[in-house]
Parts: C-alpha cells; sequence; structure tokens
C-alpha cells in the first residue's frame, strides 16, 4: 500500500485562512503551499521519452539510467559527442577522458553543433585526406561556436539539424559513422537548442570559415586556440563537480554537504526487503537531488527521499513518458491548454505558464490531473534539468478567472504529491492581475510565511506588462499580458515539434537495432525494409515538416504534420527514395487533402452516394495475410449515373477510415478483390478510371498490396490491355487474374467467413446486394 504523504504541521494554520472568501481555499492552499515548498512544477516541456534511443543506452553504459525521471538530461548525453567525434580517432576519445578525468564536463545538451561549426566541418569532410579528415573536423566540432538562441522553435535550431543529418558526408564509410548518432544529434538540437560543451581540446590551430549568412563578429576569432575550455551549461551523468555544491543560487554549507554524504551512504545501506519496494531512481540520485531534499526537509530529508522511491515504485513513475505520452500528449484540446511551458526568462529559467481561466473543477479526474502534471514535470526535468541545476520561473494568468475556476478537490490529491516528492523546483511566482480582494486575502496569508517565501511572490497590479517585461523577453510574454507571443500558435508548433521528436526518436532506435542487430526491428513496411541511408531520408523528410513556416501550414494544412515514419517510408518508395522527389509529391498531397477538405472527410455523411443495397465499395476485415479487404462490386456500377468526382471522393472516404480501423498504410496494405459477378461491358468506366486511379496512386501511395480480379473472360483481357497503361509498373505486377472458379483460389488468402459469398464464401452483404 502507498506511505501516507507527510505534510508538514504548518497545514494545519490553513483551517482559518480557507474561509476567507470569494477566492476560496483553492488559492490559499497554494499560495501557502508554495512557502513552504510546495513547488507544483507545471510544464508543457518537450524532449525524449526516457527508454528509448542511443543516448539512453549510452547512459546505461556509465552506470546512471537517464531513464529515470530525476536523472540528467535523457535526451542526449556527452558519449554521443564522443562516439560520434572519435568513432575512427582513438587519440581524440583519450583527450575527451583526460578532459573528464581534470573535472571537466561534457554537457548533455551540449551546443557542439552550431550551425557555423558544422558549416566548417562539413568541408572538411567533404575536401578530404582520408585520414585526417574525421580528427580535424572533430576538433571543430568541439570548438566554442556563438551560442544559439534558446527559442524553442529558433530557425537556427532547425537549420543545425538539418546541417547534422545532411552536411557535406561522403561515402559509405562516413555516412555509417554518423548513423544513429546524427538521428541523435539532430533530435538533441530539433527539441532541447544548441548548447556549448564543456570539454578541454588539445589541438592545432584550425581555420574555421564562416557561412556567407552568418558574418563573424569582433569577439570571434578565426583560429581554434590550443587548448579551448567552454564554460558549461548543462549537467552531466558521473561527471565530476566544479566548485561548491549548490542548487538554483543557494550553496551548501558544510554542514549540509556533509549530510548529504551522509545520505548517500545511507542510501546504499538501505535493507534488501525494503529496497525491493523501491525503484532504481533511489539510486541515480544527484548531490543536487539530495541537496534539495535536505533543504527542503533538513533532519527528514533521508525518509522522505525513501518515500518517494516507493512513492515512484507504485505509481511507475520511472516509467511515466513511455507509458502515458499518448493520453498525456493531447490532455487537453487545441486552444484550451492550461499549462503551458514557455522559453526560458532573461535569468534562463524556465517559464511556466498557468492560465487559470482555463480550469474548470471535475471536467478532469483530480488523480488523473495530478498524474498529467506530474508527466509534463519528467518531461521538463529532462529537457531543462529542472530540480537539478534551476528552478522554474511561474507566470499564473489570472485574465478572466475567478471564484468558479478553483479546485480545491484537486489540490487536496496534488498537494501532498508535489509537497512530498518534487520539492524546491518552483523559483519566482508571478501573479498578473490581481484585484483588490486578492491583495487581501495575500496580506494574511502573509502572517505564516517566511520572508524569504514572500519575496519569491510578485503580486502584479497596474502595469503589470513593464514589470513582466524586467524578467521575461517580449516574445516569451503571453499577448494577454502585454507581450507578443500567441499562446495557441505556439502550442501548436510546439505539439508539431513534439511529433517530429517522437518520430526522430523511433528513427534513432531503428538505426541502432540496425548497427547492432542487423535488420530486427528496422522501419518497414509492404515487404520493403530500410536501410540506414533510407532511414537519414526518413529523418531528413521529418526535419523538413518541423521546418515549415506558418505561411506554408497555412498554405498546406495540419496533414503534414500528423505524418508516421512509415508514411513517410512509403512515399520514398515510389519516389525512388529521392528526398526531393518525395518532398515535392507530400507537398502535393498536402496541398490537394487542405483544397478538397480530405482531413474533414470523416464527417462528411455520403451515405446517400449509393442506392440502399447498391454500395459499389466497402471495406471487410482482414485476410489470412493481415490486410483488409477492399471489394469493389463493378456489377452494380453504371457508368454516368454517379459523378466521378463523387465516386473518388466516397472511395477516399472508405480508405481514410479504413486506416483507422484496420491501419491501411500504417502497418498494412489493402487486398483489392474487383468483384466481376454478373459484370459485362455495359459496366465499364473508363472516365471513372481516369479520376479514381491517379488520386489514389499519388495520395496514397503502397496502399494496395495485390489486386485481385475475378471472375474475367476474353473480354476483360481485351479491356485490361488498354487500361493497364494507366497504372505503374509496380502496380500492373500486383494485379492477379482469377477465371473460373474464382473461389478456391481467393479462400487461399481470405477465410470463408470475411469472403463474399457470391465469390465462394460465407459472408453476406446486404448493403452491397450480397444476400
Amino acid at each position: 500500500s502507498s506511505p501516507v504523504p507527510v505534510v508538514e504541521p504548518w497545514t494545519g494554520r490553513l483551517g482559518m485562512a480557507v474561509r476567507f472568501r470569494p477566492l476560496g481555499a483553492a488559492l490559499v492552499v497554494l499560495l501557502a503551499s508554495v512557502a513552504h515548498g510546495f513547488n507544483v512544477p507545471l510544464s508543457l516541456g518537450t524532449g525524449r521519452t526516457s527508454g528509448s534511443g542511443l543516448a539512453h543506452r549510452a547512459s546505461h553504459a556509465r552506470g546512471r539510467s537517464a531513464a529515470l525521471g530525476m536523472g540528467r538530461f535523457g535526451a542526449a548525453s556527452s558519449p554521443l559527442l564522443v562516439k560520434m567525434t572519435a568513432t575512427e580517432q582513438p587519440d581524440v576519445e583519450e583527450k575527451l577522458e583526460e578532459a573528464g578525468s581534470s573535472g571537466h564536463r561534457i554537457g548533455t545538451a551540449a551546443r557542439f553543433l552550431g550551425s557555423r561549426r558544422l558549416h566548417a566541418a562539413g568541408k572538411v569532410m567533404v575536401k578530404g585526406g582520408d585520414k585526417g579528415r574525421v580528427k580535424e573536423a572533430a576538433k571543430i566540432l568541439m570548438t566554442k561556436t556563438p551560442k544559439d538562441p534558446k527559442r524553442v522553435l529558433g530557425s537556427k535550431r532547425l537549420r543545425a539539424a538539418r546541417d547534422i543529418l545532411f552536411s557535406g558526408v561522403n561515402g559509405q564509410e562516413d555516412k555509417k559513422m554518423f548513423g544513429s548518432r546524427r538521428l541523435a544529434s539532430a533530435r538533441k538540437v530539433l527539441v532541447g537548442g544548441v548548447t556549448t560543451p564543456m570539454v578541454e581540446v588539445v589541438s592545432e590551430p584550425v581555420v574555421v570559415s564562416k557561412p556567407p549568412e552568418a558574418a563573424a563578429s569582433k569577439e570571434e576569432v578565426a583560429h581554434a586556440p590550443s587548448s579551448v575550455a567552454v564554460e558549461e551549461k548543462g549537467f552531466d551523468f558521473g561527471a565530476v563537480r566544479e566548485g561548491p555544491l549548490q542548487f538554483a543560487g543557494t550553496v551548501a554549507t558544510e554542514a549540509q554537504v556533509k549530510r548529504v554524504e551522509e545520505i548517500r551512504g545511507q542510501i546504499a545501506e538501505i535493507a534488501p526487503e525494503e529496497r525491493a519496494k523501491m525503484t532504481d531512481w533511489v539510486d541515480t540520485l544527484l548531490d543536487e537531488d539530495i541537496f534539495r531534499y535536505v533543504i527542503q526537509f533538513k533532519n527528514s530529508a533521508f525518509q522522505r527521499i525513501k518515500e518517494t522511491a516507493v512513492f515512484r515504485a507504485e505509481e511507475g513513475i520511472d516509467d511515466i513518458l513511455e507509458t502515458d505520452a499518448d493520453k498525456f500528449e493531447r490532455y487537453f484540446e487545441a486552444g484550451q491548454e492550461e499549462i503551458v511551458y514557455l522559453a526560458p526568462d532573461k535569468r534562463d529559467r524556465p517559464i511556466l505558464l498557468y492560465r487559470s481561466a482555463y480550469h474548470w473543477p471535475g471536467v478532469q479526474d483530480p488523480k488523473e490531473y495530478t498524474r498529467y502534471i506530474l508527466y509534463q514535470t519528467e518531461k521538463t526535468r529532462q529537457r531543462y534539468g529542472l530540480g537539478i541545476t534551476r528552478q522554474s520561473c511561474v507566470i499564473v494568468e489570472r485574465i478572466g478567472s475567478g471564484h468558479k475556476n478553483q479546485d480545491p478537490a484537486l489540490l487536496k490529491v496534488l498537494l501532498p504529491t508535489v509537497l512530498n516528492h518534487y520539492p524546491m523546483y518552483i523559483g519566482d511566482v508571478y501573479i498578473a492581475p490581481i484585484s483588490t480582494v486578492f491583495f487581501l486575502v495575500w496580506k494574511l496569508i502573509q502572517l505564516i510565511l517566511d520572508d524569504a517565501t514572500k519575496k519569491r511572490f510578485h503580486l502584479l497590479k497596474g502595469d503589470y506588462t513593464s514589470q513582466l517585461l524586467e524578467v521575461i523577453e517580449s516574445d516569451s510574454l503571453p499577448s494577454t499580458l502585454g507581450g507578443t507571443l500567441d499562446v495557441g500558435d505556439f502550442c501548436a508548433k510546439q505539439r508539431a515539434l513534439d511529433k517530429v521528436d517522437a518520430n526522430l526518436a523511433k528513427l534513432e532506435d531503428q538505426m541502432l537495432e540496425i548497427e547492432t542487430d542487423g535488420d530486427a526491428g528496422a522501419l518497414s513496411f509492404g515487404g520493403k525494409t530500410a536501410t540506414p541511408d533510407q532511414l537519414v531520408s526518413v529523418a531528413e523528410l521529418q526535419v523538413s515538416i518541423a521546418s515549415l513556416t506558418d505561411e506554408d501550414r497555412r498554405e498546406l494544412g495540419p496533414w503534414l504534420g500528423t505524418l508516421e515514419n512509415v508514411d513517410l517510408f512509403r512515399f520514398l518508395t515510389v519516389n525512388g527514395f529521392s528526398t526531393e522527389r518525395a518532398w515535392k509529391a507530400l507537398k502535393e498531397t498536402a496541398k490537394w487533402r487542405h483544397d478538397e477538405g480530405i482531413d474533414g472527410l470523416l464527417d462528411e455523411d455520403l451515405s446517400g452516394v449509393f442506392e440502399e443495397g447498391k454500395q459499389e465499395v466497402f471495406f471487410l476485415p482482414k485476410d489470412r495475410l493481415g490486410r483488409p479487404i477492399c471489394v469493389y462490386r463493378s456489377a452494380l456500377h453504371e457508368p454516368g449515373k454517379i459523378d466521378v468526382k463523387t465516386f473518388t471522393r466516397f472511395v477516399v472516404q472508405q480508405v481514410e477510415r479504413a486506416r483507422g480501423e484496420y491501419g491501411l498504410g500504417l502497418t498494412s496494405q489493402a487486398s483489392f478483390i474487383v468483384d466481376r459477378v454478373g459484370s459485362g461491358r455495359q459496366n465499364q468506366d473508363v472516365a471513372l478510371l481516369r479520376e479514381l486511379v491517379p488520386t489514389l496512386q499519388k495520395h496514397y501511395p503502397q496502399t494496395i498490396d495485390k489486386i485481385y480480379v475475378a471472375p474475367v473472360n476474353t473480354v476483360f483481357f481485351i479491356i485490361w490491355t488498354v487500361c493497364k497503361l494507366l497504372f505503374d509498373q509496380d502496380t500492373q505486377e500486383r494485379v492477379v487474374l482469377i477465371k473460373e472458379p474464382i473461389g478456391p483460389e481467393l479462400l487461399d488468402v481470405t477465410p470463408p467467413e470475411v469472403l463474399p459469398k457470391n465469390l465462394g464464401g460465407e459472408r453476406l452483404v446486404p448493403f452491397a446486394g450480397v444476400e
């Protein structure tokens, strides 16, 4: 059973305060609890799920798993940099090891791949010498580069990711070197930004050329120094800490350092039977983590750590980024997000925006909502090191908020969970705008707060915009508070980036599987398995999707942002694995879908296209090979009776529905049966074929496996000789012509309970006249 959460005795003093209205218990509990370390980590950050990818495996190799929510940035790790730049250069790796042993760190979200440095490294890789170019490029990559913006969707990050994936590396040997590491680096840049590493590299001067669009500043030099020591921003697993132990500007006293060491020893001596109830999280705690517990809980810190370890085991928190991703990535409706994670403020603190007016008590279950907050907290920690090197900056936007938005039931569940298991996560809290009533309630709450806590709360009234702009950039401040940020647009872009991030993560894993285990687990569809080069091509298309401008998205619609890797692989397959041709085809399909309203087609009522009992096209359950079956009853077709565009639209709706019901185009191809029982020349419709076939070929490539035409006669062979010219060679080879009797051959691949009765099976299809 779960341990009873321990709440400090001071919470009993809230009994008097909660009676004050109209703000009510919710506000009082929130404010007072933050005063004593109740730091609600509300965020909507991005980042890899911790249990996948090269970085995850690399962290295991060092003995500390990034998969355990409280670990270092799980989406990236320093071995990635070491392996990427030193694969064929042992002496470079030795230099890095020496640097690490001397106390230097290679930052986990390292800014080692700025676009300028990549440009220079790419030129080195292209021009050759075979033996020296990798080593020289490695030196360039690990030299200081100008700091890229910290914005979530900066164009520099997208350019850097594209450079990482597709800069000038020639030859199979180079591509193999950059394989999964290149994917990991591109994904890391897309999601976590480009930061500066902490590593000392001894090298000869290297000329770093600048691309035309980025001229060097006066401070930049053309030669890298022979010994480069770059200031570190991140915090890496297993690295030797430089300077005193500290957290968010609070330096540990000698007594606190001793207490952290004592707790470390106590953790190692936990009895096996007690340890069995905990997760491995307890073994991955950093000194900074333990220090947070010491600051918050003082002498009871060790007990609280053990309770958190048990809590994480019972609630599955270590794996929450994997198990709950599908549920929580779309937890709020688009445009109604209550909790949004924005770019860092001027002090480099992640901004957590809480829009209280969007919260309606009772809509979400308090336990599920609390779990959602924990999910976002773990995600934020991975991306920014929240709780390791920094706290967050919280903005409580109260515009439009009132008594109706307060939720004591939620806080009753959330309060003990966060108070005991996520201490010291929030720094300053800015509340704006405030009313006179709110201010009076705050005056009363201050009576139970210490001076340090009072200083963390900033109640803003009057010209609150100017006060917020003192700590937050205008483009990171919501427009509702006087900034220039459109939060709805930001969230839409963030979701698109999350999608690309997840797909790149899958590609990284698949690339690693190919490099270590052959083709097992690799990306495949329709009997074709992607090669490493083809995986990189898929990644290039993902980066292109992430790079779409606002104007592009308005013109092309949302479809591109919904695509999975396998969709891109299908388009690459039919375009000769040319990324340029595939990207052109994808944009044409996106434009067609946007113009024709295909994304909303499933909500369109087309039931009246065919007469009752005469539906010509329909899907049936899967055959013996796992393929959904699409049947076309040609005997029911009368050329010219139904407009060819309307007919095509109906078929497209059926295909779209099959994607959701049977995974068509995702996990399966269709078996297409042309039912010619009772059909003749009077049912042939070349005009329909001219409209329908190109539409399916162009916009739904590789979705049909085999086309069974049954039964066929001499007349049909003549017609087929003409019609097949409309099909490409691959499609022609998929056509299977079946003569009488048709039942045995179709039953070889289709169970009798699925195959329609008129084709030799047992299934009745009344809406299509099969009875």
